[in-house]
């Protein structure tokens, strides 16, 4: 796991002993939207179905997560909850490690710091170029419709003064 990989055996060793082994059978919800984040999930086999529920009842997939992995890294990062549901998609081997053991890691371990940095910095970019997307699919057909107005007289003025 990415996450992991460059922690020394020893410091590896003392992270697992803190942290709780599970299995999830498929279909069963492993984590829900509106939970506290008090713990990082590791997925360390199988694959998690990442889903929230708007206000209006519409379900919207993030996509699935395929082992090993830390798939709420964010929430638990950010402390403000789980935004999304993960449900196994398949047998699925975790251990969840508590929030402080985590912060431990990155507060002492740079390569842990690194990765986290990466993954905020990324998390920042998808969501500006989201941000991005939608404000052109909402104002192009805006902005098209005033060019338009604006273009109409020019021309029609154009046509009748200068030629």
């Amino acid at each position: 796991m990415p996450l992991l990989a460059a922690l020394p055996e020893d410091r590896l060793r003392a992270l697992w002993s803190h942290s709780l082994p599970r299995r999830h059978h498929a279909g069963e919800v492993i984590l829900s939207a509106g939970e506290p984040a008090e713990y990082l999930l590791l997925l360390l086999r199988g694959r998690v179905s990442v889903a929230t529920t708007t206000a209006a009842g519409r379900v919207v997939r993030f996509g699935d997560w395929t082992g090993p992995c830390a798939p709420n890294k964010v929430a638990v990062i950010d402390g403000r909850g789980h935004t999304a549901t993960l449900t196994a998609v398949t047998h699925c081997t975790v251990r969840s490690l508590p929030r402080s053991r985590f912060e431990e890691l990155v507060d002492d371990v740079p390569a842990v710091r690194r990765h986290v940095l990466r993954l905020l910095a990324q998390v920042r970019r998808d969501g500006l170029v989201e941000v991005t997307r939608h404000t052109v699919a909402v104002l192009a057909p805006e902005l098209l419709a005033l060019r338009a107005t604006e273009s109409g007289p020019r021309t029609s003025y154009r046509r009748n003064h200068m030629g």
